[in-house]
């Protein structure tokens, strides 16, 4: 029996190259990227279409500063990411950042284990997701989903059902939308 072919989506661009190797930094994000356990995962560049990319390989994937920073396991040099700047990346809809995605749902600690509510979601400004955190009373704050504010760990996310900060909940407490709320 035939395996389906995965639905694809547009995430973003080839970014700027980073070092020597062939990475570079993902532009124009769509959504948060998941990926469970190990690469690589299949993705397709180029094209108006993911019928008409190519296929590729993703063999790294990590989010230095909050930015998605990706290796191909074609591209070994500088040269190649410069020669497909601006090109279309396509990743199977299973990698992408839905209502499925390990951490949506999970209770969010602080670094130190203080309980501040639930993650909802996440909303896109530009620059990078927020995820939307709803207290029990129906007040939310928004935080950078980078790793400067939180343990991304999709594994743990899954078996716990828990995303903790890297931070105290004091860095955070004034981005409530009612000031006056305290958890």
């Amino acid at each position: 029996m035939k395996k389906p072919e995965p639905h694809w989506s547009w995430i973003g661009a080839v970014g700027r190259p980073h070092g020597v190797r062939g990475a570079f930094f993902l532009s124009g994000r769509t959504a948060v990227l998941h990926f469970d356990g190990e690469a690589p995962y299949t993705a397709r560049v180029g094209g108006k279409s993911p019928e008409s990319a190519t296929p590729v390989t993703i063999l790294q994937h990590t989010t230095p500063k909050g930015r998605d920073l990706l290796q191909l396991s074609s591209w070994l040099d500088r040269t190649q990411v410069e020669t497909h700047y601006g090109a279309s990346l396509w990743v199977p809809e299973a990698l992408l950042s839905d209502p499925d995605a390990p951490w949506s749902g999970c209770e969010v600690e602080d670094v130190h284990g203080k309980r501040l509510g639930t993650l909802r979601g996440f909303v896109d400004h530009g620059a990078t997701p927020n995820a939307q955190i709803q207290a029990d009373t129906g007040h939310w704050l928004e935080v950078p989903f980078v790793d400067s504010f939180f343990i991304q760990d999709p594994i743990r996310a899954k078996e716990t059902r828990v995303i903790r900060l890297s931070v105290g909940y004091e860095i955070v407490e004034d981005l409530w939308d009612n000031p006056d709320r305290l958890v």
